[in-house]
C-alpha cells in the first residue's frame, strides 16, 4: 500500500515535471500564437514598410487583447503612412484612452491630424505630450515641423535644437533643422546642420537636397547642383523629395519648362510644400517668359 502511494506521487510528481519542462521550452522557443509574439511580428512588418501587413498583425493582437493599447498606437502609423488618417486618429483616442499617460500616442495622433492639415490641434498635442514627457525628442521634432508649416521659423529652430539636445545623434532632426534655417535665410547655418546630418547619416538623401539648396542660396551653383545630383540618386525614384531636388537642378539648366513640371509634381506627392515650391514656380515661369520674349 504505502509502495502504491509512492508510486502513485512520484507519477503525479514526474507528470508535473514534465509540464514544466514543456512549458520551459515553449516559453524559450518563443509562443508564435502569445500575444507578445504577433505583436513583435506586426512590428516587424512595420519597420519594413509593410503597411498593410502590419494593420493586420496589431489587429491581429487587439482581438486577442483589446486593452492592448500599444497595439493601436501602433496600427495609427501604419494608418498614418496609408494617409488613412481618420482611422489613425481613432486608433490614437483608443490608446489614449485606455493609457492617458502614453505621450507617443499623443504624438502620432497630431502626426495624423498634421496630415490632414489641422495644425492647431496636432500642436494641441504635441505639447501635452511634451509635459507628459519632456524628454520626448520626436514630440519636439514633431512641434518642430508643425512650426515649418505654419513658417514660424524661429519656433521651429527652437525646437528642433531641444530635440537634438535630447538626441544629439539623429541625423534627421539636424537635416530638419537645416531645413527651417534655409527657409529663413540663415544659409551658413543651414549648410552646417545638413553637413552634419550627412556625417552622421553618409546615405541620407534629403540632407544633401537640404544642404543643395542652401549652397544655391549663397550662390555656390556648382554645389548645389553636386549635392542635389547625389541627393536624386539616394531618392525613391518618383518620390516627392526626387521632383523637389530635381526641379532645381533642372531651374539651373535652364529647362524651366521642365522644373516648373518637376515641382507640381512634387505638390501632387506633397501638398504641403507648395508654399515652399511655389515662389520658385512663379520665378521660373517669368524666367522662361522673359526668355521667350528675348
Amino acid at each position: 500500500m504505502t509502495h502504491q502511494k509512492i508510486s502513485i506521487w512520484s507519477g503525479i510528481f514526474f507528470l508535473l515535471l514534465f509540464a514544466g519542462i514543456l512549458w520551459a521550452s515553449w516559453k524559450l522557443s518563443g509562443n508564435s500564437n502569445s500575444t507578445e509574439a504577433v505583436f513583435e511580428k506586426a512590428w516587424k512588418s512595420l519597420g519594413a514598410g509593410d503597411w498593410n501587413g502590419a494593420i493586420a498583425g496589431f489587429t491581429r493582437v487587439i482581438e486577442m487583447s483589446p486593452k492592448y493599447s500599444a497595439a493601436y498606437a501602433s496600427r495609427a502609423v501604419a494608418e498614418r503612412r496609408l494617409k488613412e488618417y481618420d482611422k489613425a486618429i481613432l486608433d490614437c483616442g483608443r490608446a489614449i484612452e485606455i493609457n492617458p499617460g502614453d505621450p507617443y500616442a499623443f504624438v502620432e495622433r497630431g502626426t495624423s491630424e498634421a496630415g490632414m492639415g489641422d495644425l492647431e490641434k496636432a500642436i494641441a498635442d504635441y505639447l501635452h505630450a511634451i509635459r507628459l514627457n519632456p524628454t520626448n525628442s520626436f514630440a519636439f521634432e514633431e512641434l518642430g515641423l508643425a512650426d515649418c508649416q505654419r513658417s514660424n521659423f524661429d519656433e521651429a529652430i527652437t525646437c528642433l535644437t531641444h530635440a537634438i539636445e535630447l538626441n544629439p545623434t539623429n541625423s534627421w532632426y539636424y537635416d530638419i533643422r537645416g531645413r527651417a534655417e534655409f527657409r529663413k535665410g540663415d544659409f551658413d547655418s543651414s549648410i552646417t546642420d545638413a553637413t552634419r546630418s550627412i556625417q552622421l547619416n553618409p546615405n541620407f538623401g534629403y540632407a544633401y537636397g537640404t544642404r543643395g539648396w542652401a549652397q544655391y542660396g549663397k550662390g555656390d551653383v556648382s554645389g548645389a547642383v553636386e549635392d542635389c545630383k547625389k541627393a536624386t540618386q539616394l531618392y525613391a525614384p518618383g518620390s516627392a523629395a526626387f521632383f523637389y531636388d530635381q526641379g532645381l537642378l533642372d531651374f539651373v539648366a535652364k529647362d524651366y519648362k521642365k522644373a516648373t513640371a518637376d515641382w507640381q509634381a512634387a505638390i501632387e506627392h506633397q501638398p504641403d510644400s507648395k508654399e515652399e515650391l511655389q515662389p520658385w514656380i512663379e520665378k521660373a515661369q517669368v524666367v522662361a517668359g522673359a526668355k521667350r520674349n528675348e
